[in-house]
């Protein structure tokens, strides 16, 4: 989950028209809507993580919400993973 100022960050730049220029990926959110156990959560929190993934798509972040996005894209010879050198 993250915090308020990232929050207000995200809505400015949902605002401002704001898109990211290279392929971006989301991690996973707080919540699995798919798992029975998170409908105890309270109602406010669940809504904050909607609106999270809400604006990270409006920028047009990948909301694929997994750590290992590469896991889902073979990586080509010359791309650059973060934290590695080619």
């Amino acid at each position: 989950m993250i915090g308020d100022a990232s929050m207000e960050f995200l809505r400015v730049l949902v605002d401002s028209g704001g898109r990211v220029e290279v392929k971006a990926t989301a991690n996973p959110p707080g919540i699995n809507y798919e798992n029975a156990t998170f409908a105890y959560l309270p109602n406010e929190l669940v809504e904050r993580q909607r609106e999270i993934i809400g604006l990270y798509r409006r920028v047009v972040v990948d909301t694929v919400l997994t750590c290992i996005p590469y896991s889902l894209e073979v990586p080509k010879r010359g791309m650059h993973l973060l934290g590695l050198n080619p």
